[in-house]
């Protein structure tokens, strides 16, 4: 959503029009790189289902694709080999904990 707004720099920083993000609530204030950027501090939860929709992070119901049968036993032997590979992940996290210590 892009407001238009008169921005003025003053001496004790930059001055944005309380109508630029009144609709907003509570605000935050996040700096990258190469500029600022003035958002609601906590999003409604459609807002955030939104994001994740729009970055592919999240499938919409009708997108996500469920097998149209049983998987078959080759198929399952092929997924079995496939995942199998490397240590369990039970092993991973208890040596990263101990490495933690």
């Amino acid at each position: 959503m892009s407001i238009p707004v008169a921005v003025e720099v003053t001496e004790k920083g930059l001055f944005i029009p309380h109508e630029a993000y009144e609709g907003f609530g509570e605000i935050e204030i996040v700096r990258t790189h190469n500029s600022i950027v003035i958002q609601p501090k906590y999003k409604s939860r459609e807002q955030i289902i939104q994001t994740l929709q729009e970055t592919g992070l999240l499938l919409r119901q009708q997108q996500t694709l469920l097998p149209e049968g049983p998987v078959s036993p080759e198929e399952r032997a092929e997924l079995a080999r496939k995942f199998s590979a490397g240590r369990p992940l039970s092993e991973i996290i208890i040596e990263e904990r101990e490495e933690r210590w």
